[in-house]
């Protein structure tokens, strides 16, 4: 059926942007923690500065911590499921 290779299509493209995007995304967050430390430890004596500082280390832990939790859950589901990664889904099919 040509709507399946349609849909598998569609899939398969944004499996490969989400695989390409996770890395980034990742780096955005640790980037957001090591910029919050740095402004932590140059703020000596700005309650402002310690402020925003610690607000953007924990919006970098947290982000990481759910990112990282999400792969974690992905693997186990993957795991109990025995779906292998990157292996190949097969669709369900209404019968012809």
């Amino acid at each position: 059926m040509p709507e399946d290779r349609g849909v598998l299509a569609i899939l398969t493209s944004m499996l490969y942007i989400v695989d390409r995007a996770i890395p980034v995304v990742v780096g955005l967050a640790l980037l957001v923690f090591l910029f919050g430390l740095l402004k932590f430890l140059a703020s000596a004596g700005n309650e402002d500065a310690i402020k925003d500082g610690r607000r953007l280390m924990a919006y970098g832990v947290v982000a990481l911590f759910v990112m990282v939790s999400v792969w974690g859950l992905v693997g186990i589901v993957n795991q109990l499921s025995g779906i292998n990664q990157g292996g190949s889904a097969n669709l369900p099919r209404l019968a012809e």
